[in-house]
């Protein structure tokens, strides 16, 4: 159990906890999660950031090494994926700081690996995520990415991990004006932005994404092509919004209102996250 007590609640952009939270899925670490190609799905981990807001202490350690409740943001995100499936790829995408990243998850199985994007300082997360699903056969099947710098219950995780198709992790509870937002037209996810406002209907998502093979190869087409064009200074979600676009896109959304997540990019973000776990 994870609960959220002995504080005041304080209203703060990107984070949402119920009061507790009791019987989070359990996934056994033997399961095995195929799909129709027979391959496991895998997870691209975006951590190559600078993290400026979160200075000074991101001038010594990744933002995703930052620790909550003992135990970095990097480690425990891996060890929810794994016990999940204990077999599945994970590729973390590193750069500023990597071999903080390194010494952190070392004696981590095998599956887990370590991707540099070694240009994090010109570019943006599209770049760390195209290059993260170009290595070690990661799009052999599907694939969950998700943001480094984000704390989620074990639940979260589990559920996302669980689809067996396309979907945007959103929170309907919490409308932050700082986070990637997302329209729905009937089960569909129709767009993906930061601009997207409350009274047009703008769900804020959390950072977390399940694509499928076909989706997720379109998605790569679409981040190959802004990389061919060497634009690469872009957020993922924008590569996404273009996957949404297409005719043929049927990304829909998991809500997952009344469970605990924080996207940490500052020190308020930080504090409320080691009370909240």
């Amino acid at each position: 159990m994870e609960f959220a007590q002995k504080f005041t609640p304080i209203v703060k952009k990107k984070l949402h906890w119920s009061s507790f939270e009791i019987g989070a899925t359990v996934i056994s670490p033997h399961r095995r999660t195929k799909r129709g190609s027979g391959q496991l799905k895998s997870a691209v981990i975006l951590a190559a950031g600078i993290g400026s807001r979160l200075s000074p202490i991101t001038d010594e350690i990744p933002k995703c090494c930052v620790t909550i409740n003992e135990e970095s943001i990097i480690r425990r995100i891996t060890h929810q994926l794994l016990s999940c499936d204990q077999n599945m790829n994970i590729n973390i995408v590193v750069g500023h700081l990597s071999d903080k990243v390194r010494n952190e998850i070392e004696g981590q199985p095998d599956n887990v690996k370590i991707v540099e994007n070694r240009e994090y300082l010109i570019t943006n997360n599209m770049e760390s995520c195209r290059i993260g699903l170009g290595q070690n056969n990661v799009m052999e099947g599907d694939v969950l990415i998700i943001n480094g710098d984000c704390v989620y219950s074990d639940s979260v995780v589990s559920s996302m991990h669980g689809l067996n198709h396309s979907a945007i992790c959103i929170d309907s509870s919490h409308y932050s004006k700082e986070s990637m937002k997302t329209l729905i037209e009937g089960t569909r996810a129709v767009a993906i932005s930061k601009e997207i406002l409350e009274s047009q209907g703008g769900v804020s998502s959390i950072d977390i994404y399940n694509f499928t093979n076909i989706d997720l190869r379109n998605l790569y087409r679409i981040m190959e092509g802004y990389f061919q064009q060497q634009v690469r200074d872009k957020w993922t979600e924008v590569a996404i919004n273009d996957l949404l676009k297409k005719p043929n896109s049927n990304v829909r959304t998991l809500d997952i209102a009344g469970q605990k997540w924080i996207e940490i990019d500052d020190l308020d973000d930080l504090e409320i996250a080691r009370k909240l776990w």
